[in-house]
């Protein structure tokens, strides 16, 4: 995972970024060889039980994820890294950058899932997010909330920082090259 120095001179941020989005990529595939992966019978196909695979490994992927998440998210909002702001408020500020950022959808070994989906364009919405209210549950409620490090919670976390990035290294980049090297996750945007 070494990028050409040249090429990528003048944002040594946005490929450290990226090196810290392969890192949590390599962390969820790691957790996938401790937990079994959700299926059951259904008829004669298989449904993949996001929601109800629930472990630790997950949980530890899903709180590097979240505060990776938190950082880019304010880092391009143009915001400090130590002040406290609701993500709603960083949402306001990325989404008039980025109008289409909440309509992106992420395609895994899994399921496509839209982790940015209460970023879409409307009027007057919350910018909620249904993934990071289940981070802050989890977060707050330690043993008791346990429930909610699930698959689908780590999916979606981890493909939050995926688009981030996309959208970092398209904007600094003018391509997603760099972008080619994720493994478990991919998207759609226009190179």
């Amino acid at each position: 995972m070494e990028y050409d120095n040249r090429k990528y001179q003048g944002n040594p941020k946005v490929v450290d970024r990226w090196k810290l989005f392969m890192m949590l990529e390599k962390s969820f595939a790691d957790a996938e060889k401790y937990v079994l992966k959700g299926t059951e019978s259904n008829k004669k196909n298989l449904e993949l039980l996001v929601d109800r695979v629930y472990s630790n490994q997950y949980k530890q992927v899903i709180f590097q994820a979240a505060k990776e998440f938190e950082s880019l998210a304010k880092e391009m909002a143009g915001l400090p890294p130590d002040k406290i702001v609701p993500i709603e408020d960083v949402a306001k500020k990325i989404v008039l950058l980025h109008p289409y950022i909440g309509e992106t959808v992420v395609d895994n070994n899994y399921v496509s899932r839209t982790p940015l989906s209460g970023w879409a364009r409307r009027d007057g919405g919350s910018y909620s997010l249904a993934w990071w209210s289940s981070y802050y549950k989890l977060k707050n409620g330690a043993e008791i909330d346990f429930k909610y490090a699930t698959l689908g919670l780590c999916l979606d976390a981890i493909g939050a920082v995926y688009i981030l990035n996309l959208f970092n290294i398209k904007n600094a980049f003018g391509n997603l090259a760099m972008a080619k090297d994720a493994t478990h996750f991919r998207v759609g945007i226009k190179d």
